[in-house]
């Protein structure tokens, strides 16, 4: 295959990263830099609001598919695994270069339904009973962590659990890989393909996946409510925000700045006090204020009104991040816009000038 003339830049392809706890995530990015010399750059993919953490030696998947013919609209899907060469700064954005450490692999999209689920199985190897910890399955496959490499491509006796069925099933399964885990010295993530499964087997692992995923959206219902599971079901984004954006960053900075304002409206205020008067001042004919020093109330009373104005114009902003389960109102904002218009009323109501 002629990789310099399918991985072009502004091609979409899709990295399968996995993480140190064996998490699995798929990004999808955009080719950066075309395919030369074994390497060739891509977009720093995005994952939860951010750039993922990539570094120099993470090896990954890249899967991208191949138009078949100028003219049609059938592609071939291909994998290939590949390595980090180094990151570097390409503009404003940041670029992954990945070299080639595996030819390209034709493979086949899932087309089933994928549960994800905790549960131990066992597998018949060499005549003894070995243990997977399941992470999937579907009815195609499954997936799980094994503590012993299995070669790829042997076959294996796999025995399932379906807890309602009577009888535990025995399915003769193809090993399509078993690769190390990230930063783990024993275990081993294991991709298994089904074979020769019969219409009641078959039956037996969909129903089994449909009261499974049945389950979990009445726990869902029942624990969270309709609109989580309208989420769910419909698709409804209620928590549509991935990280910070300028509102949520600016809420905080307002509140910090008005409680600077508050204080400087303290210093005036007691600043425009009248002074006290002791027997020495009188004695050597002292001058000292015996009132309000109206101008700085007034510089008291403007200030107030501005940060009110600060104070609202914060809390409505606040108010349009108010839809995640964590999010609240800015305290500094409320305690600071009562202080001001307590201070712009006794202002308006008490001639303090007298």
């Amino acid at each position: 295959m002629d990789l310099q003339s399918v991985l072009k830049p502004g091609k979409q392809v899709e990295l399968t990263i996995q993480n140190s706890s064996g998490d699995v995530h798929k990004l999808k990015t955009l080719v950066e830099s075309e395919f030369r010399d074994n390497a060739f750059g891509v977009i720093s993919p995005i994952h939860e609001g951010n750039y993922y953490p990539l570094h120099t030696n993470d090896k990954l998947e890249v899967t991208f598919d191949v138009v078949l013919g100028d003219e049609s609209k059938k592609k071939d899907v291909y994998n290939m695994k590949v390595m980090v060469l180094e990151r570097k700064k390409v503009d404003s954005h940041s670029v992954i270069i990945l070299s080639k450490i595996s030819a390209p692999s034709k493979i086949q999209r899932r087309n089933t339904y994928r549960l994800h689920i905790l549960k131990h199985i066992t597998y018949q190897l060499d005549g003894k009973d070995n243990h997977i910890l399941l992470k999937n399955i579907s009815a195609t496959g499954l997936r799980g962590i094994v503590e012993e490499r299995v070669p790829a491509g042997i076959d294996l006796d796999i025995e399932l659990d379906l807890e309602n069925e009577a009888d535990n099933m025995v399915i003769k399964s193809k090993v399509i890989a078993c690769d190390p885990v990230a930063n783990s010295m024993i275990q081993h993530d294991l991709r298994l393909q089904f074979l020769d499964l019969s219409n009641a087997q078959k039956n037996m692992i969909t129903n089994f996946i449909f009261r499974k995923q049945s389950e979990a959206i009445r726990k869902t219902v029942e624990s969270e409510g309709r609109s989580k599971f309208e989420n769910m079901v419909y698709g409804y984004e209620r928590n549509k925000r991935r990280g910070g954006d300028f509102i949520v960053r600016t809420v905080p900075i307002l509140g910090l700045v008005t409680w600077f304002i508050t204080l400087a409206i303290v210093a005036l205020i007691v600043e425009s006090r009248p002074e006290q008067l002791y027997n020495l001042d009188i004695y050597f004919n002292y001058y000292k204020r015996g009132h309000w020093r109206e101008d700085l109330l007034t510089t008291a009373f403007l200030v107030a009104m501005f940060e009110a104005c600060i104070c609202a114009a914060g809390l409505y902003m606040n108010s349009k991040r108010m839809k995640r389960d964590g999010d609240y109102y800015n305290r500094g904002l409320i305690f600071n816009l009562i202080f001001s218009l307590l201070v712009v009323v006794v202002y308006i109501i008490f001639p303090l000038s007298q």
